[in-house]
């Protein structure tokens, strides 16, 4: 029994065929419903249409925890003289981004090793002079 089940599985060749004959007729339109949330998180509904509101919920949970608060730290390095190498003491505590700019304005890519979490050092193929952002 169950290999001719297979097999007419197997055999079956199924044909789909679609006609398309135009749009149907319009349908009425729906109704709308407006949420509206109070200061105390009471979620309530308005409908345009006259239907059974649900009855109202409170959708305010338990406050969470406090979070942490980090302050948004930066650093801002001027190499004076051109130089390869750009050791550079920020003093952040993180490894921060960093952006090179050229006295001239023009942003320039170095690389960049990280010594630790408050020294890093640029490096360039050229004497380059200019700011380090870090952030």
């Amino acid at each position: 029994m169950t290999n001719e089940l297979i097999g007419l599985i197997d055999d079956a060749q199924p044909v789909i065929q679609v006609e398309i004959q135009g749009a149907g007729p319009q349908g009425k339109p729906g109704s709308v419903w407006t949420p509206k949330v109070d200061e105390e998180g009471w979620i309530t509904w308005e409908e345009d249409d006259g239907q059974t509101q649900p009855e109202p919920a409170n959708i305010k949970g338990p406050r969470g925890e406090a979070a942490d608060v980090i302050a948004l730290s930066t650093f801002t390095h001027e190499q004076g003289q051109p130089a390869k190498v750009w050791n550079i003491s920020h003093n952040l505590g993180f490894y921060p981004s960093v952006a090179v700019v050229t006295y001239g304005g023009n942003q320039i890519i170095g690389g960049v090793d990280y010594i630790d979490k408050n020294e890093l050092t640029v490096l360039f193929a050229v004497k380059v002079s200019g700011y380090a952002y870090l952030s």
